[in-house]
């Protein structure tokens, strides 16, 4: 059986949410170092198996994982291309109305647990979207949209990939050896919290270099260098959708249950 798990965050727990956004990680956890010595990044350049180029001209390493090829980084596009369901149509740092597309930018945020991203890191953070920004739906088809879809969803992606499917992620984590010992297999070498002097980053055998992106909920981020959560395109009734959660500090990766409203990275993989 595996070691999976599910949060719902139910609207009962959206104050909580909040306040997890605000207060930061779990008290009870170590305070991180503030003088910390910048390890220089594992060098993956070898791993790539070429780049693909998303149509604001950003372009992106590639990683073959067991039968799979995946974006090396995470997606930093707000327009969509040529191919996609939403072609040519941009997305913007505001909702508009509630649920509307909309991503976030942690660049320039900074928090007590994100001293270890440093400007290569923070180069490589992508952007945090919406489940509606990142599938190419409007707010009110997002919030209809119950099952997976029949065909793939572009979305975001550039051209000759899509957003994957919950199936098509545990794809990925049963190629690096399984979810208990996923995350430390994908996360970066660097960039992740230190603070409690156990798990300092991961050992990013394949070149896919997770980093600790946080999330959003509207305009606040939370939990910067502490974990990673990307999006898939199964959703979990109207109001929540999938997605799989890397954290600092153990071995393994969650399947998660989220709001469609809250915004986390993005990873495409090839058609």
């Amino acid at each position: 059986m595996k070691n999976t798990r599910y949060l719902l965050l139910v609207p009962a727990l959206a104050l909580l949410a909040a306040c997890e956004i605000n207060d930061g990680y779990n008290k009870e956890h170590p305070e991180p170092i503030t003088d910390t010595t910048v390890i220089p990044p594992k060098d993956n350049s070898s791993l790539h198996v070429g780049s693909v180029t998303d149509c604001e001209e950003n372009t992106y390493p590639l990683v073959k994982i067991g039968d799979q090829i995946w974006m090396a980084e995470n997606l930093r596009c707000t327009k969509y291309d040529t191919e996609s369901e939403k072609a040519g149509q941009h997305i913007f740092t505001t909702q508009a109305e509630q649920g509307a597309p909309y991503y976030i930018d942690p660049f320039e945020i900074t928090d007590e647990f994100s001293e270890n991203l440093v400007q290569y890191h923070r180069n490589k953070l992508g952007y945090l979207y919406n489940w509606s920004a990142a599938m190419g739906l409007t707010s009110a088809e997002a919030e209809k949209m119950d099952i997976e879809a029949d065909e793939p969803r572009q979305g975001l992606c550039p051209n000759g990939y899509h957003l994957p499917t919950q199936a098509e992620w545990h794809e990925l984590l049963d190629a690096v050896g399984g979810e208990q010992q996923a995350a430390i297999k994908l996360k970066a070498t660097t960039g992740w919290y230190v603070g409690d002097a156990y798990h300092e980053g991961g050992t990013d055998d394949y070149g896919f270099e997770a980093l600790p992106a946080g999330y959003a909920q509207g305009p606040l981020i939370g939990h910067l260098g502490v974990d990673t959560r990307f999006w898939t395109a199964t959703p979990y009734g109207y109001t929540y959708a999938n997605q799989i959660y890397l954290q600092y500090y153990p071995e393994g990766s969650l399947d998660m249950i989220s709001g469609k409203t809250h915004a986390v990275s993005v990873r495409c993989i090839k058609n």
